[in-house]
């Protein structure tokens, strides 16, 4: 879609140049072409790990109950998270350990966050 919009604007400018360029006198035409660059150059991409909707609903569904002033039961949905951390990608790990940092913050305890902190 980009190499045809490109395209499409380049031949618009060369258009609208050599309509000017034709009023012109002592102007050859001939001589001016576009160069166009056919060769395909893929760029790399880099892959972001992204949040995924069984995580996401976890981790809402323990910001909700913490919300209602249940702390302790929303820890324990990122405690159920936290025991199947070897299938997280790492930013779900790091969303769970924001998370878990977060409620224990919250709960005012801070030996329990040096040690959420150190992990």
């Amino acid at each position: 879609m980009k190499v045809l919009f490109i395209r499409t604007t380049l031949t618009c400018a060369i258009t609208l140049t050599s309509s000017l360029f034709s009023v012109l006198p002592g102007i050859d035409m001939s001589y001016v072409q576009a160069s166009e660059d056919t060769s395909k150059v893929e760029k790399k991409r880099k892959r972001t790990p992204a949040l995924g909707a069984r995580v996401y609903s976890q981790l809402a569904r323990a910001q909700e109950v913490a919300d209602a002033g249940d702390m302790q039961a929303g820890l324990d949905i990122l405690d159920q998270v936290k025991s199947k951390s070897s299938s997280l990608n790492s930013y779900e790990r790091a969303m769970l350990h924001n998370f878990t940092d977060l409620f224990i913050t919250t709960r005012a305890k801070p030996n329990k966050r040096l040690r959420s902190l150190n992990k």
